[in-house]
């Protein structure tokens, strides 16, 4: 009787390491608040480290991607030029894998804009019910005639839809953020359609 042989497997091939940084870009200028949030991917498993350094000096921490490989964390800026460095280990690789990021911090708010994208002023319109879209900082407030006040999306895109009166109709839009206001008026004609 001949002794079974067994076929030998190869041991599994490890999934090579990799770091993809989603959010920010390099060389990106952050406003507002004195921090950004640092997201993307790599292999799950890894143990990351961020360390940031500025004119503040140099700080860093650990963390741990969830499940899927995918992290988000917030890192604190300081003004001017701030350098992020994402190291991703894992104990598959001997290699850690890294990215930069340069990061320029600036408090000054960006200048407050205020734009109508929907309808055009001057337009003639057969419904009673209008759509007002446009766009602004995402951060701000916009009133529309006083009464309506709509909170922009993340990108800063904002819609409110009012009733009009019958003949003309002048819409005032306000944009507030801190001490910046913008302005805009837009006249609409209301004829209600026939038939």
């Amino acid at each position: 009787m001949p002794t079974p042989t067994t076929t030998p497997f190869p041991p599994p091939t490890p999934r090579p390491l990799f770091l993809q940084v989603d959010r920010p870009q390099n060389l990106d200028v952050v406003r507002g608040l004195p921090e950004v949030a640092v997201s993307g991917s790599t292999l799950p498993g890894s143990v990351m480290e961020i360390v940031y350094s500025s004119k503040d000096g140099e700080r860093g921490f650990t963390l741990q991607p969830d499940g899927n490989g995918d992290f988000s964390e917030t890192v604190p800026l300081a003004e001017g030029t701030n350098v992020v460095e994402i190291v991703s280990r894992h104990g598959a690789s001997t290699q850690p894998v890294r990215q930069f990021l340069q990061l320029t911090y600036d408090p000054t708010p960006p200048a407050l804009s205020l734009d109508v994208s929907e309808p055009e002023d001057g337009a003639a319109v057969s419904h009673r019910l209008l759509t007002v879209v446009g766009t602004t900082l995402p951060d701000a407030q916009v009133v529309i005639n006083d009464t309506f006040l709509v909170r922009p999306d993340e990108e800063g895109r904002w819609e409110a839809t009012m009733s009009l009166q019958r003949g003309p109709n002048e819409i005032r839009i306000t944009a507030t953020l801190e001490s910046q206001t913008v302005n805009t008026t837009i006249n609409i004609e209301y004829e209600p359609g026939q038939g």
